[in-house]
């Protein structure tokens, strides 16, 4: 086995330890490790994780946020989107991501989606029709408008389309028809036109 030499003192050689649950954060979030593997300089404690070991933690954190319900799996994510009546493709415009990455999130196997800003918004948007938060769906319609492509937003069944929005104008606030939806009331949106 091949050792390293500590990179901050360089003075001793790097040891591998495996901690049997390991706490620590990734991304700024608590996490538990189970078996961590992690070299140490025995001289100023230094530590180091290889890249495979901080993929596997990835993975762990990814498991442990789905169990606690923080991020949505891959069965919830196509929930999500055929409850909105998202196409792939206006999922992917309202997220902000690629048809491919949809399709990558629903076809994950159980692995889901991975923790990041899009998870946080397919989370919110589960809210929405979870009826916990509003608006969310609505928001997502006018940033896609003010980016200036067509959308036509569904409240509470009825179809009321946004008008299109040149990318250079300033968008005027939603109409009385998006701002008067009942408290609680899930928004469906379709979004139509230039799609990713």
């Amino acid at each position: 086995m091949k050792t390293t030499k500590c990179p901050s003192c360089g003075e001793a050689d790097m040891v591998l330890e495996v901690i049997p649950r390991h706490e620590t954060r990734l991304g700024g979030i608590p996490l538990v490790v189970p078996d961590a593997s992690i070299a140490r300089c025995p001289t100023c404690g230094e530590t180091l994780v290889s890249a495979t070991e901080m993929e596997r933690w990835r993975d762990v954190q990814r498991q442990q946020l789905q169990e606690a319900g923080q991020v949505p799996s891959s069965g919830e994510v196509a929930r999500i989107r055929g409850a909105f009546g998202f196409s792939v493709s206006d999922f992917a415009v309202v997220t902000g991501v690629t048809r491919q990455t949809v399709h990558a999130w629903e076809r994950a196997r159980g692995a889901g989606m991975p923790f990041g800003p899009a998870s946080l918004l397919v989370g919110l948007l589960g809210r929405e029709l979870a009826r916990r938060v509003t608006g969310v769906c609505s928001a997502l319609v006018e940033a896609a408008t003010d980016r200036g492509q067509e959308v036509k937003c569904a409240q509470q069944g009825l179809e009321e389309a946004v008008p299109r929005a040149a990318p250079t104008q300033k968008r005027s606030p939603p109409g009385p028809a998006l701002r008067a939806r009942a408290p609680g009331a899930p928004s469906f949106c379709v979004i139509t036109g230039n799609a990713a």
